[in-house]
């Protein structure tokens, strides 16, 4: 599911308390693919990125220890800039900024 924000992360799936820091105060949009395998994690951000206007922000939340390179080969292969790339316990967070049209 693909849900906006306007000032602050909107968390779909996981703990309300669970806060992910601010990276700008552009709107970013937040994908929770977590206990999804692979290819899915990423197939579910491509169709978010192709709704999302040109330089929007697409936070992914990812449990697929695979998503790590797939995000990195995706980036590099499409254009989108990958902003961020990190792994909190399980959980794996990815940032990217859809390419300018």
């Amino acid at each position: 599911m693909l849900a906006s924000k306007s000032s602050k992360p909107v968390i779909i799936g996981i703990t309300p308390q669970l806060q992910w820091p601010e990276v700008t105060d552009e709107q970013e949009h937040l994908l929770d693919a977590k206990g999804l395998n692979c290819p899915m994690p990423l197939l579910k951000a491509k169709k978010a990125l192709n709704e999302l206007a040109p330089a929007a922000l697409l936070r992914v939340l990812a449990t697929d220890p695979g998503s790590v390179r797939d995000f990195e080969v995706f980036s590099q292969q499409s254009g989108n800039e990958l902003l961020e790339s990190r792994q909190d316990g399980d959980t794996y967070t990815y940032l990217l900024r859809k390419k300018s049209a």
